[in-house]
């Protein structure tokens, strides 16, 4: 009689059936077709929602034709806790909320009993869990072994999967009553729930694996943007909190269908790169969780954060400077702003010292209305007092640069005579030791001789700047003006400008875009060919805007020259403009 061997078909596995003779031992094989069809059931709360936000376009992209997913949630004030999910099931509780998704439609069932929910299908994947308030708290997982045994005799697919899904710690101002018990510090309760889920869940043979959620969350929350991922310290919402959610969806997703996070290619939809880049943090987050269940291993992130004292020129060098840092992969840009019009480095001194009767006041009997900073791109107001501007942030880099009340200010010594004290006072009261001060080196105004103005300026800046102890390196912002001066830009001073839209001001475009690409390059060391950001005169309403894509060689020969040349003139080679 030929006998049969059978591997069971799996989602999206083929399974194998072999028959054999046992006569002559002659065999051959039937490849069982795999199923396309996965029904999973969360057991939980509002938090289990979120974990799971972005499973089902992912499960799709994989192969899963028809994808069921369910939540039986309880809607206690603690969340769905190990002890209430027992008590409900003994005296069969209608405290549940069952919600339903079959391919992206959903039906929504109140008052359902826990039984009701688990029986409803034949589940493939059973995810179970603690409240997320008490995830640490070993007295709370009394019952977890009745949980865990009553779900497994009574569930209808005898091939069905349990999972335990690990919670997160709290954010750290949450001011929820659990968290005092881990004395308010959100890497203490980390650590308690590790250590609770590896002693009492761990060791539950029905469970089949656990999914490492909360891992994933406090590595993000390691990144450069810090403690955001969570909305009142519990939901996975927050300022980045879809991100968050999609990094617990991509564990789940990993471990229903074993797919490599890494081979996972959708994404929500996003607006920028920036967006893009905070999702693959996302993915970096849950690939360590993945492979290092119970290990923090923070996720990395490039951060930029840097003030700059000074005056209306410094909002020139600043417009587009966050943005081509977002193009550049800087997930975190902090921009700070010190400083009122025509200051000079000898008014930034007198505002930082301690003698408030010398302070510079642009319009008499007004404080300052100019201190400010923006954090990824929104606005924060900083305090008038310099220093603890100084100290407000971990500068990466603090910059200023010579004010522009007429080009005395600019070319003559005398102005600058107040430079090593206002430095020094600065590099005293900053927070970040590898923190740089960094000169932004002034460009010629308006005249008939800005080329002999640049002259002065450079030799004057090389004079007071290259070699001084307590500047870190200078910005040669003067000489990409005016070697863009040699191009067949025009360098009108009256509204009509491509360079300047005034006397020293620059054109919202070319002038603008250049100077942000230099600090770029300078700050970063970063490639500016490998820069796609370009504001369009759709996105910046205000004028003179000269277009920078028609010109963009003629601006990266400037920036180049400038940082090979930081003291020198070189003549563009762009001197007639092509058809």
């Amino acid at each position: 009689e030929i006998t049969a061997s059978v591997t069971p078909a799996g989602i999206l596995t083929d399974g194998l059936k072999t028959f054999t003779c046992p006569q002559c031992s002659h065999s051959y094989t039937e490849v069982i077709p795999a199923t396309k069809t996965l029904r999973f059931l969360f057991v939980g709360d509002a938090s289990s929602r979120d974990a799971i936000k972005h499973l089902e376009p992912m499960l799709k992209e994989a192969g899963v034709e028809s994808v069921t997913i369910a939540t039986l949630n309880h809607n206690h004030s603690t969340g769905a806790t190990v002890e209430s999910q027992w008590k409900n099931i003994q005296s069969n509780k209608k405290a549940y909320t069952f919600t339903k998704t079959v391919n992206g439609e959903s039906t929504i069932e109140y008052s359902k009993t826990f039984d009701e929910g688990l029986l409803a299908e034949d589940w493939d994947f059973i995810a179970l869990g603690q409240s997320i308030y008490l995830g640490g708290y070993a007295e709370s997982y009394a019952n977890v072994a009745d949980l865990v045994g009553h779900v497994n005799i009574n569930k209808t697919n005898p091939d069905a999967k349990l999972l335990w899904s690990m919670g997160w710690a709290l954010r750290s101002d949450c001011p929820n009553a659990a968290f005092a018990k881990h004395d308010n510090d959100q890497l203490k309760m980390y650590a308690h729930i590790t250590e609770v889920i590896d002693r009492q869940i761990k060791g539950l043979l029905d469970i089949s694996a656990i999914v490492p959620v909360g891992t994933a969350v406090q590595n993000l929350r390691g990144s450069v943007l810090g403690d955001v991922f969570t909305n009142d310290g519990i939901l996975l919402e927050g300022d980045y909190g879809d991100v968050s959610a999609y990094a617990a969806s991509l564990l789940w997703c990993n471990a229903l269908l074993g797919t490599e996070i890494g081979d996972v290619e959708w994404m929500p939809d996003h607006s920028t790169k920036r967006d893009k880049d905070i999702y693959e943090m996302g993915r970096e987050a849950a690939m360590s969780a993945a492979a290092n269940n119970y290990e923090i291993t923070p996720t990395e992130g490039k951060s930029m954060k840097l003030l700059i004292f000074g005056n209306s020129y410094g909002n020139d060098a600043m417009a587009y400077f966050g943005k081509i840092l977002n193009d550049a992969g800087y997930v975190n840009v902090v921009i700070g702003h010190a400083g009122e019009s025509s200051m000079a480095i000898n008014d930034h001194a007198h505002n930082i010292d301690d003698d408030p009767d010398n302070d510079y006041i642009y319009k008499t009997g007004e404080t300052f209305s100019v201190h400010y900073k923006t954090v990824n791109g929104v606005h924060v107001d900083l305090p008038a007092d310099y220093k603890q501007i100084v100290a407000n942030e971990d500068w990466d880099i603090i910059t200023f640069y010579q004010g522009p009340n007429d080009m005395k200010t600019l070319t003559e010594e005398s102005y600058y005579s107040e430079l090593d004290y206002f430095v020094s006072t600065v590099r005293a009261n900053m927070t970040n030791p590898d923190g740089k001060i960094i000169y932004y080196m002034p460009w010629a105004h308006g005249s008939d001789d800005t080329a002999g103005y640049h002259a002065k300026i450079c030799a004057l800046t090389d004079k007071l700047f290259s070699n001084n102890e307590n500047i870190d390196g200078i910005i040669p912002a003067g000489t990409v003006i005016q070697n863009l001066r040699t191009s067949y830009l025009s360098s009108a001073t009256d509204g009509t400008g491509d360079i300047n839209r005034d006397w020293g001001h620059l054109n919202y475009g070319v002038g603008r875009y250049s100077i942000a690409l230099l600090f770029y390059a300078y700050l970063t060391g970063g490639d500016i060919e490998d820069i796609t950001y370009i504001p369009t005169a759709e996105e910046i309403s205000a004028r003179p805007f000269t277009p920078i894509e028609p010109n963009l060689e003629v601006i990266r020969e400037a920036v180049r020259c400038a940082l090979e040349k930081p003291f020198e003139l070189t003549q563009s080679t762009h001197t007639e403009k092509s058809n």
